[in-house]
């Protein structure tokens, strides 16, 4: 009896533990399933509540409607579409990062889609938007002394695009944002070679100018660049190559 007594307690304390615990699962599983707001909603409905969040700038809420979208449509005619918008919320949300997965995610479901020209595009400009870092948009700072991995990768894929999709609608805007990157990537060639001049690491400053040359013909740092090259000649005692290169400066000056 003793023994009884003492465990129907324990009995008694595990069935009520045990009871709320069920309770709690339940009312969890209840307000998990109550709070999902697409669960009544159509593929469609769900997309035009996304772009209305796009058009307001709520770019947090346009995300949430666009992977709602994806998780409870992941096919159907408003997911391609959806993907491409939270690529761009996501972009605009300051999560490049998501951005890039979900661009990827659509150009490997959808190669041939429409709109893949968008997608590239939509690329180039998440490349484009990382390189203007939120600091730099409010300090002027000349951007072409920064790291510049994120500019190359914005101009590899805007060049891209108009390789492959020279009749895009987004190929204008593509070739003038290409235009603005090859000045900023001369420029920062352009740096590197006149830090290397300063410590007298000639064969490298001539490595540079040829580059800029090369890659860079016809942009505001040719003049430099050859202005350079020559002064590396000079440095590393080949008269003959400097005086080629003058010839090369003053026939540019003529002209």
């Amino acid at each position: 009896m003793h023994v009884l007594n003492v465990a129907r307690p324990f009995v008694t304390r595990f069935c009520r533990h045990a009871g709320l615990a069920l309770l709690f699962v339940s009312l969890s599983a209840c307000a998990n399933k109550s709070t999902d707001k697409y669960k009544d909603l159509s593929a469609e409905q769900i997309y035009a509540q996304g772009q209305k969040n796009l058009r307001k700038g709520r770019y947090l809420a346009a995300v949430e409607d666009f992977e709602g979208l994806e998780s409870h449509y992941p096919y159907g005619e408003y997911t391609d579409k959806g993907l491409l918008d939270l690529t761009y919320a996501y972009n605009k949300q300051g999560e490049p990062e998501a951005a890039l997965a979900a661009n990827e995610r659509f150009i490997q479901l959808y190669p041939t889609h429409a709109d893949v020209d968008y997608a590239y595009y939509l690329r180039g400009m998440i490349y484009f938007d990382q390189d203007i870092s939120t600091l730099y948009r409010y300090v002027p700072l000349d951007r072409s002394y920064r790291d510049n991995s994120q500019a190359e990768k914005a101009f590899e894929n805007f060049a891209f695009l108009l390789k492959h999709f020279p009749n895009s609608r987004y190929a204008p805007d593509a070739r003038q944002r290409l235009i603005f990157l090859r000045e900023q990537l001369a420029q920062h060639e352009l740096h590197i070679a006149e830090y290397y001049l300063k410590r007298k690491a000639f064969v490298a400053v001539a490595e540079r100018a040829n580059y800029i040359l090369e890659h860079f013909n016809s942009s505001s740092t040719t003049g430099p660049a050859l202005s350079l090259l020559k002064q590396a000649y000079i440095g590393m005692d080949m008269p003959t190559l400097a005086a080629d290169t003058q010839k090369i400066i003053d026939k540019n000056t003529d002209t």
